[in-house]
């Protein structure tokens, strides 16, 4: 009988162990696919700014050619601007951004609003770009707007979040949702 406890006890720690280790691969590869999302999310972000600020790259030459040129062509200038911000402001981009950083930041969009019902739509991307650790520069390029239009809408935020005046907006943003990890 002692001997058969033995063995149980010694069957009982050798599973346990298998479980331990297991678990700790599972672990391992979950932090690997959110690893590779956060990888794949930061280069499609990296590829909206850029196009972003090409686009804003055109529309500056644009606006500075436009003085220079006859009044018939200044107004297909006009109209060629209105098209660009008219198109910048699509949802096309922003909805590639969200199914990408849903994939990653699991459930971020459902509790921020959960928390905070009264946030506007561009207060949710705001607090999007910002969980991603964008620059209020590459925010601005994202978003069609000015850098200072950043700032005033960082300051909204921290007004609607009720936020105190020590605590960092990001840092704030970022410890909001912590991620779970990917289950199969």
């Amino acid at each position: 009988e002692r001997e058969h406890a033995v063995a149980t006890e010694r069957q009982k720690a050798e599973i346990e162990a298998v479980e331990n280790r297991l678990a700790s691969e599972r672990l391992e590869f979950a932090q690997s696919q959110v690893a590779a999302k956060n990888a794949e999310l930061a280069s499609v972000t990296m590829n909206l700014v850029q196009k972003a600020q090409l686009v804003q790259t055109v529309q500056a030459s644009l606006r500075k050619i436009r003085p220079e040129l006859p009044q018939n062509q200044q107004k297909e200038i006009d109209q060629l601007l209105k098209i660009i911000q008219d198109g910048g402001r699509l949802d096309d981009a922003w909805e590639q951004f969200t199914q990408q950083f849903d994939q990653v930041h699991i459930d971020f969009h459902q509790r921020l609003t959960e928390r905070f019902p009264d946030l506007t739509k561009n207060d949710i991307k705001l607090c999007s770009y910002l969980r991603m650790g964008l620059s209020t520069k590459e925010i601005a390029s994202l978003m069609f707007v000015t850098v200072r239009a950043v700032e005033v809408s960082r300051s909204r935020l921290r007004k609607r979040l009720d936020l105190l005046a020590d605590t960092k907006l990001t840092s704030f943003i970022q410890n909001l949702c912590p991620d779970s990890p990917i289950e199969e």
